[in-house]
């Protein structure tokens, strides 16, 4: 059924006892319709107001009600629940305006509940403060609201540490990885250096060895040829006797001293005997000359030294080896940090940026492992992990656009070149340079302007300063 109005008219600037009757144990069928005004002018009514509706019944019980109240214009109707009408006589009534920190209340007005003459039970008068309950569930409402949004900042918090956690692991291993090749690096360099240089000096020695082994056999070989040259002259009586001089085909005749005469003897070669002369000497390259066994043993002490000396070097190399072996075997390899750095750049695939964190669940609820998207308001980079979007870099950089300084696209760089290609270049820029806007408006200001005297040249004295003609 429609509602029945009671129609109220409250003057805050004046005071003016108002009253009006409805019948006891209404329910929702009597509306108040309560016209606000402010010395006799209308009130206009802030949609921010809250309005309360407060009355104190006959039997004392007491309402403070808000939701049934409707706001129009100027017009605050007030729905009477049965409770407000629930006890009969007069009820006193008043309307309360909230504005953030100022309360304005009306002047009392009154309301005579009429007794219901039918026999039968009526609702027990109460209090009534929907109001009151009405704030109290905002307030839980609030109250919950600020426990979700507490768990989401939480949620949110654990996820941003793990992402840090996870991005200092990176960076922490990659560091290490960085140390431990730096350090094989510089081991295998060395160990490099250590094997250049025991090569070297291995070959020194087999050279010196060689030399002085040829040496010494030489030296041998001489002295072998002497004393085989010697022997040959005894059995051969090469050598002066008493009973061979002056023998036909007999020796070479003695000197004053019954000796041979130097002249008279022949010098050994490689080719054929002789006498020789001895050389205290391991440097010498006589080929007719023998060695003494002095310059033999020199020879075979430096050898015997430099061998010792290769030797000691080879132990030594090898001890370094067998040391840094394990060190040099726990390495990553270049090819296996290639593999690595390949594998990694192979499983990451680049998906459309978007505008904030919270906007990639939303572009992208269903993820695969290695997708990687960028977000504009941080300028980070995320990639998928199987289980959650982790922070691997900051400083990902954007497609360049008139404000933001970044990368140039393909296209826009064709563009570029097309635009540099046609550009123009004005074969009469000190003419056009000249043109100014002062000349230009002198040349069409009106009938004074250069445009109006242009004439044709019979009717212009060409030889006046200034005169302008065509022909």
């Amino acid at each position: 059924m429609d509602p029945i109005y009671h129609d109220i008219q409250l003057d805050f600037s004046s005071s003016d006892i108002k009253r009006t009757v409805i019948k006891q144990a209404s329910d929702n069928t009597h509306v108040l319709r309560i016209k606000l005004y402010n010395d006799n002018h209308e009130l206009p009514i802030n949609p921010a107001w809250q309005f309360i509706i407060s009355a104190v019944k006959p039997d004392n019980t007491h309402i403070l009600n808000q939701s049934n109240i409707s706001v129009s214009d100027n017009t605050v109707s007030v729905t009477m629940t049965k409770q407000m009408l629930s006890a009969s006589g007069t009820e006193k009534c008043e309307l309360a305006i909230y504005n953030e920190s100022q309360a304005l209340y009306s002047d009392t007005f009154y309301i005579y509940v009429d007794p219901n003459v039918q026999d039968g039970s009526f609702a027990e008068s109460t209090d009534e403060y929907n109001s009151i309950v009405d704030t109290m569930n905002k307030v839980n409402d609030m109250y919950n609201e600020v426990g979700e949004k507490k768990k989401e900042i939480s949620e949110t918090y654990d996820e941003l540490k793990e992402a840090i956690d996870t991005t200092n692991n990176l960076i922490e291993e990659n560091e290490k990885i960085k140390e431990n090749e730096k350090g094989r690096q510089d081991a295998e360099s060395k160990r490099e250096q250590n094997e250049a240089r025991r090569q070297a000096d291995t070959e020194t020695a087999i050279k010196n060895a060689e030399t002085a082994t040829g040496a010494a056999n030489t030296a041998a070989g001489k002295a072998e040829t002497a004393a085989d040259d010697f022997q040959n002259k005894l059995d051969s009586h090469h050598f002066v006797l008493t009973e061979d001089k002056d023998t036909a085909n007999g020796v070479t005749g003695l000197d004053s001293h019954a000796k041979v005469p130097l002249e008279e003897l022949y010098d050994a070669t490689t080719s054929s005997k002789g006498i020789t002369q001895l050389t205290d000497s391991v440097t010498s390259e006589s080929v007719t000359t023998a060695a003494t066994p002095n310059s033999v043993k020199q020879a075979y002490d430096a050898v015997t030294k430099e061998v010792s000396r290769a030797e000691k070097a080879e132990s030594d190399l090898k001890d370094t080896i067998d040391t840094n072996k394990p060190k040099w075997d726990d390495k990553y390899t270049r090819s296996e940090i290639d593999n690595k750095l390949s594998a990694l750049e192979t499983n990451i695939d680049w998906k459309e940026a978007v505008d904030t964190y919270a906007d990639i669940a939303k572009a992208y609820p269903t993820p695969q492992d290695g997708w990687t998207v960028n977000v504009k308001d941080t300028d980070l980079t995320y990639r998928y992990n199987g289980s959650a979007w982790v922070a691997i870099s900051a400083n990902a950089i954007p497609k360049a656009t008139n404000s933001v300084d970044g990368l140039l696209s393909k296209e826009d760089y064709a563009k570029y070149e097309e635009a540099y290609t046609q550009r123009h270049t004005h074969t009469n820029k000190v003419v056009l340079d000249k043109i100014t806007q002062e000349l230009l408006d002198n040349l069409s200001s009106g009938n004074n302007g250069a445009a109006t005297r242009i004439l044709p040249k019979s009717q212009v004295d060409t030889t006046q300063v200034g005169a302008i003609w065509y022909e």
